[in-house]
């Protein structure tokens, strides 16, 4: 049986090589890149700054200001922006029953808050009831029993997980996870969420489904997973991607890990040092 798990695993990696794409540098406003993924239709959104530390690790130690996001028609070669400017900016989502009405997750400073803009992500309300030294990072977006509803990350919070089902006029924490929480992802495949959770030098990717949370076994021993994504056609197909955390604070990237048993299970693929 080991044999045949190790010859898929073979097999699927000559794939990734036969098929991989030659990527190139392109004309983006930061080289220090936080998120970046298309919108509604072609809307692609941009956030970063320029700064070099770990801000997961140092706030809300140091006062921190961030440089806000940029957008773009025409796939990355002209951008608009910034919008939010001073201020950190992790993600960004918007709504499907109004479509102008946008969510941003940003930092500024030692606070951490929500944004909010009904007008396509151009101009920008914060919630102060919101406010708070929690970083507030990835928002993702799906249907719980016919009403839309988001999920909040809260990284460097024990509390992990928010949510909400009245466009962020009200949030409350998801009683899933008491442990700090980097992303969340959800498949509609297996209607499961993916967890990415831990400290600096204890991660891992949790399934939650039907009310129970199911934890990896083996592979991200000592590191920090930061992001995961399922597959959106293979539903035993999840990745991840990690760093691990010097004592001077400093992220070293451990590239990117795959799972093919729905992240029970891990191994190194790709990108190793980012």
């Amino acid at each position: 049986m080991k044999k045949l798990i190790l010859m898929i695993v073979l097999l699927f990696g000559v794939s990734l090589q036969l098929f991989s794409q030659t990527f190139q540098k392109v004309n983006t406003p930061y080289k220090n890149v936080h998120d970046i993924k298309f919108l509604e239709g072609d809307l692609l959104f941009v956030a970063g700054d320029s700064a070099q530390i770990d801000i997961y690790e140092f706030t809300p130690v140091i006062p921190y200001m961030g440089s806000g996001f940029y957008l773009s028609n025409d796939y990355g070669i002209n951008y608009d922006g910034p919008y939010l400017s001073g201020k950190t900016i992790f993600d960004i989502n918007f709504s499907k029953k109004n479509k102008n009405n946008y969510f941003a997750t940003g930092y500024e400073f030692t606070r951490g808050g929500i944004y909010t803009s009904t007008d396509g992500a151009k101009n920008w309300d914060f919630l102060p009831l919101h406010e708070n030294v929690e970083i507030y990072d990835k928002i993702e977006r799906f249907d719980k029993n016919g009403t839309e509803t988001f999920l909040v990350t809260s990284p460097n919070s024990s509390d992990g997980v928010y949510e909400t089902s009245d466009d962020f006029e009200t949030f409350e924490v998801n009683p899933i996870f008491n442990t700090p929480v980097y992303d969340v992802k959800y498949s509609d495949k297996i209607k499961s969420f993916f967890y990415s959770t831990g400290n600096s030098t204890l991660g891992h990717v949790v399934r939650a489904a039907n009310n129970t949370t199911y934890k990896d076994d083996s592979g991200l021993e000592g590191l920090r997973v930061l992001c995961v994504q399922p597959s959106t056609y293979n539903p035993a197909l999840v990745y991840c991607g990690a760093d691990s955390v010097t004592f001077q604070k400093v992220s070293i990237g451990k590239g990117i890990f795959i799972s093919l048993d729905t992240g029970k299970t891990w191994i190194p693929q790709v990108a190793q040092g980012f």
